[in-house]
């Protein structure tokens, strides 16, 4: 039998209805719930644990297509008890065989009543079911009571009436909205006699509906999949269940089992009710009192109390107010048995109504535009997509983009008002990271704008091209002709935006300088905030070239905030992404996660530098790494490799599997990156660093690598470019005074990299005092990992108390961190100095956080509570949870949740 899952309150209510049984005081007990909520699995445990009490248990089951047969279920649970009876017995039960035809049972001579009858043959039920309860314990089962014929509820009923004085539990299930007649006044008895006695079952917790999905599945789901099974199967147990084993990620297809649940429920309503359900279900969050008054007639919307009385429709009380069908699996098949035509009509009706109430309501509009098909006005469909598609583009969503902004394209006749929309749809296509189909739109775009001689589209087009291009690794020619401000758009910033990007990737310094000057030049020529933004964008070039890092940033900001306001501006969330760079040079780590959190303006810029998804997961790497939170930084590498991988970046992958080497480097293990012909410099960067840091970790002579790098590699990546000085720096006092003296000079403007000085020129000259700096500087900017290093060159030269002192203090980071190489350094320091040193972790042994992550999952809680709970992303609870596999060598979440019960 399948893990019980969400009902511990229920099954202890009915557990102690057993006990009371077993002391004499039995009871009947009603299980309330709609269709596969998962009334008989939590029976068929109380059934389990009264047979294992010793009850004997009788169980019966209600049929749909036996209910013309009477007492079906009562004869099924009955006649087994017959065999059990002595002769003595037998005699007293007369009237047993009008019930159960048995050949024990004595023949029953008819009476002229049929009244008397009956109530002798239900006297007979009774008292045989009293003979059984004086030997023992008895639990009288009726599943789906619902279905039952008007006689075996109300034999039920009449043998129930003597339970409170016998050893005798009845249960019996039954679907809300379905009590009819005797079954409802049962219902109403029984809650008279004890409230208690009916329990409801509502919908599964989310967190008990991914235990289930883990159950089903034997292992922990993803993310992905988890959110779609909760969203649809709302709670109901049947529904987890079969969503998960048949196609649970494909929205056109429903189970059989789910339908069939669901197509039962709505044929058994009349037709105008099933109307008004489907008229619900299309309108969905539109569907107000003040459209169904404009679709419907009176007639119709007197059932709309029935349908929420009966439990499929809900009266929703939000702004505004409206009314949606109350399961999401039921507006799918009432949607689905719609034909093409009706839905169509409907859909164009829904929308007319909306037209009337709202008309500049897009979001509520333009679902119904597009399914309407071609029954409403082709300029105003064009129109409303057009507007849903780029509202879809200013929020960052590119899946709605593309699917709005193509559908407005095919209502709209082909003219100049196409152009745009091109514009748009090629935006969406890199935001989702599907650069083929956002080059071939762009070069669609580019073909309008050549047929109605539209210069400034056709260059922008252009531009967007050489930027696909860039990021799907084809190199640009980056000479004077791939960008020309000389002709002045409402898109210059981006056009200077691409060439700069352009330029950085596949060009030199001096094409750097040559852009500079270039848009300086512009911003002197031409008025107006957008090209005042793209003269301080200049100039913060210039000041990079020249090493002014505090006049850079004061150029960038004034750039981002011309830009704030663009709506399709690539150039803010550009400006974000320097700002994080010239963060960390100024020391301000906080700050740098800050500039490139989710936010308007990176969503933006994803749709334009799909690159920049992966990117922003490497900088959140490289972030978690100063801080010393390998596991985080791990984590962050994966999902942006995945991005990269999914949308066949190369580039990316090639950067993001040597950040993922050198993360891996640092503690001890070694993975060979993605094999590259890229020489762009934020790839040579990190093919340096990872270089650097490998041939020190494993204490490699063969590296041959200038401690100063090229210039090019500070313009593009500040930070690694100052990872890879300190770690070409280590291996030797020379190589470090050589890396102090390059650091000090970028640190005339640059906090971060002076104290990078500090701890080049203290390991090159031995100097505790500026060591002692290094440590202080680089701990009140909240980069312990690198902190913790320059504590660790302490220990070796600093008077005892000190040192011992310091090498604890790094011993703690790198064995929090897992930095195994750092860790034994630290261990040979400690012994030195009498230092006890941690032995390492065993297997088996989980750190604090691993401990308090392991609790949670027990609890039953799923990875999105356990992170807002400890305050962790989702995906670091994730990357927890594989170390925790991993140390215990568990096989799966369950495993991991037995675990933890017996041992935390």
């Amino acid at each position: 039998m399948s893990e019980l899952v969400g009902r511990d309150a229920e099954l202890a209510s009915l557990v102690s209805a057993v006990d009371r049984t077993a002391g004499g005081s039995g009871r009947m007990v009603l299980l309330r719930g709609e269709a596969g909520i998962g009334k008989s699995r939590l029976a068929a445990e109380l059934v389990e644990t009264a047979a294992a009490r010793q009850f004997t248990v009788l169980t019966g089951r209600a049929h749909p297509l036996h209910t013309g047969l009477a007492y079906a279920p009562i004869v099924e649970a009955l006649r087994p008890v017959i065999d059990t009876l002595a002769g003595q017995e037998i005699s007293q039960l007369p009237d047993l065989r009008r019930l159960i035809p048995h050949p024990r049972l004595p023949e029953t001579a008819p009476l002229d009543d049929p009244e008397l009858e009956r109530t002798r043959m239900f006297e007979a039920a009774a008292q045989l079911v009293r003979f059984t309860a004086r030997r023992g314990s008895v639990l009288l089962f009726i599943d789906d009571l619902h279905w039952a014929d008007r006689g075996t509820v109300e034999l039920l009923h009449y043998i129930g009436r003597e339970a409170p004085e016998q050893r005798l539990m009845i249960l019996a299930t039954y679907r809300a909205g379905e009590a009819e007649g005797s079954l409802r006044e049962l219902a109403m008895a029984v809650r008279r006699a004890d409230q208690a006695d009916e329990i409801s079952l509502t919908p599964l917790t989310d967190s008990a509906v991914a235990r289930l999905t883990a159950a089903v599945l034997g292992e922990q789901p993803q993310p992905r999949l988890l959110k779609n099974v909760t969203a649809r199967a709302r709670g109901v147990p049947l529904f987890v269940t079969a969503l998960v084993h048949s196609g649970h990620l494909r929205a056109d297809r429903l189970p059989v089992i789910v339908r069939d649940v669901v197509v039962s429920r709505l044929h058994r309503l009349d037709d105008d009710h099933r109307r008004l359900l489907e008229i619900i279900a299309v309108a969905g969050p539109s569907c107000s009192d003040q459209v169904l008054g404009h679709i419907c007639d009176q007639d119709t919307l007197d059932g709309l109390r029935d349908l929420i009385r009966d439990g499929l429709v809900d009266d929703v009380a939000g702004q505004p107010p409206h009314y949606r069908v109350a399961h999401p699996l039921y507006a799918e098949v009432a949607y689905a048995e719609l034909t093409g035509g009706e839905r169509r009509t409907l859909h164009a009706k829904v929308a007319t109504a909306i037209e009337k109430i709202g008309p500049d309501d897009v979001l509520a509009l333009a679902p119904h535009y597009r399914a309407a098909g071609n029954l409403l006005d082709p300029t105003r469909t064009a129109e409303v997509l057009a507007a849903a598609g780029n509202r879809a583009l200013g929020v960052g969503s590119g899946a709605e983009a593309v699917e709005y902004l193509r559908a407005a394209i095919d209502a709209m006749p082909e003219g100049r008002a196409t152009i745009p929309l091109l514009s748009g749809l090629a935006r969406a296509y890199s935001g989702l990271g599907d650069l083929d189909a956002a080059a071939r739109t762009v070069t669609d775009g580019i073909a309008a704008a050549k047929r109605f001689d539209d210069d400034s589209w056709q260059r922008m087009f252009e531009y967007r091209l050489a930027l696909l291009n860039s990021e799907r690794g084809i190199v640009p020619d980056v000479g004077e002709k791939v960008i020309d401000l000389s002709h002045p758009s409402d898109d210059v910033a981006e056009s200077a935006f691409v060439n700069v990007v352009t330029g950085l990737r596949h060009g030199t310094i001096a094409d750097a300088q040559r852009h500079a000057d270039q848009m300086v030049e512009f911003a002197a020529t031409h008025p107006g905030e957008t090209a005042r933004a793209v003269g301080h964008y200049g100039q913060a070039l210039h000041a990079m070239i020249d090493r002014d890092f505090a006049l850079a940033t004061s150029e960038i900001e004034e750039c981002k905030a011309l830009m704030a306001d663009s709506p399709t501006s690539m150039v803010a969330g550009g400006m974000s992404r320097w700002l994080f760079m010239l963060s960390i040079l100024a020391g301000d780590l906080r700050g740098a996660v800050e500039q490139i959190s989710v936010r308007d303006a990176m969503k933006r810029l994803r749709l334009d530098v799909p690159s920049s998804h992966a990117s922003t997961a490497e900088r959140l790497a490289m972030a978690h790494y100063l801080t010393g939170d390998l596991d985080a930084a791990l984590d962050e590498s994966s999902h942006g490799l995945e991005y990269a991988r999914n949308a066949k970046i190369s580039r990316s992958l090639a950067r993001g599997t040597r950040i993922r080497a050198i993360l891996l480097a640092e503690r001890g293990e070694t993975e060979s990156p993605m094999d590259t012909t890229l020489t762009e410099p934020s790839i040579v960067v990190y093919n340096e660093l990872l270089d650097a840091v490998v041939a020190f970790q494993f204490d490699r002579d063969d590296m041959g690598l200038p401690v100063v790098p090229d210039p090019l590699l500070l313009f593009n990546d500040p930070l690694a470019t100052c990872l890879r000085v300190v770690f070409a720096g280590y291996p030797s006092r020379e190589k470090a005074a050589e890396a102090g003296k390059w650091l000090r000079e970028i640190g005339r403007t640059a906090p971060f990299a002076d104290a990078l000085a500090d701890l080049m020129d203290g390991v090159a000259y031995a100097d505790h005092q500026l060591l002692t700096t290094a440590i202080e500087r680089l701990t009140a900017m909240e980069m312990h990992f690198l902190a913790a290093q320059a504590q660790l060159w302490f220990a070796r030269i600093a008077p005892a108390p000190r040192a011992q002192e310091a090498v604890k203090n790094c011993l703690a980071t790198f064995e929090r961190a897992g930095a195994a190489r750092w860790l034994d350094r630290a261990r040979q320091v400690a012994r030195t100095l009498g230092v006890r040193a941690p032995t390492g972790r065993k297997t088996g042994e989980l750190t604090k956080r691993e401990a308090q992550i392991a609790r949670l999952v027990a609890d039953g809680l799923p990875n999105r509570e356990i992170a807002a709970r400890l305050f962790l992303s989702e995906r670091t609870v994730e990357t927890h949870l594989r170390n925790i596999y991993a140390r215990l060598e568990l096989p799966s979440r369950l495993a991991l949740v037995r675990w933890a019960t017996e041992k935390l």
